[in-house]
């Protein structure tokens, strides 16, 4: 019988350590969601050491153990323009408000978009961030945002980044009551 792989593109959201060399991975997966995934002996001589450093877009190849996911493969994602402080930003939220394996290859897609975004404020692109989570959620609808279902779900980030700008301080209202309501 063999071992069946997967490689899927993911963001390493945290990491921490487990007996003496390995580490498990939290990693937001275009295909599976949010995993844990453990890697043995990940020692500074390593070479997958490096792919899976915290807030970095990664190609991952797991196989899926009984009760986590095991990385048996990395390396960095093949685009190397990302915005290192959006991606810090995507990890945080992620990290907060999404659950784990449920899996969302549009809102994944949005992430990837909103890390290769250079020129726009990260203040802003925070809160379209932020949107996309809770409304994905179903903390928060598309009308909190003043579009119907069927233009969020073919808008890009850049219209949501307009919508946010033209009206942050009532969007902004909105994403509190949605964090107040889903006490995460």
């Amino acid at each position: 019988m063999s071992i069946e792989k997967f490689t899927t593109s993911g963001i390493i959201v945290s990491h921490y350590e487990v007996g003496e060399s390995d580490v498990v991975c939290r990693i937001y997966t275009r295909d599976f969601g949010m995993i844990s995934a453990r890697q043995s002996s990940l020692k500074k001589s390593n070479k997958l050491r490096q792919h899976l450093s915290l807030c970095r877009l990664t190609d991952v190849t797991v196989v899926k153990g009984k009760e986590i996911y095991r990385i048996v493969g990395a390396r960095e994602s093949l685009t190397q323009n990302f915005n290192p402080l959006i991606i810090a930003h995507i990890s945080q939220l992620i990290q907060r408000f999404l659950p784990y394996e449920v899996k969302n290859i549009r809102l994944y897609d949005r992430f990837v978009e909103y890390a290769k975004s250079k020129s726009l404020d990260p203040s802003i692109l925070r809160i379209c961030i932020l949107c996309d989570i809770m409304i994905v959620s179903g903390y928060m609808s598309t009308e909190d945002i003043s579009l119907s279902l069927e233009e969020y779900k073919t808008s890009s980030i850049d219209d949501l980044y307009i919508k946010v700008i033209t009206d942050k301080l009532n969007i902004v209202q909105k994403l509190k009551r949605a964090i107040d309501s889903s006490m995460l």
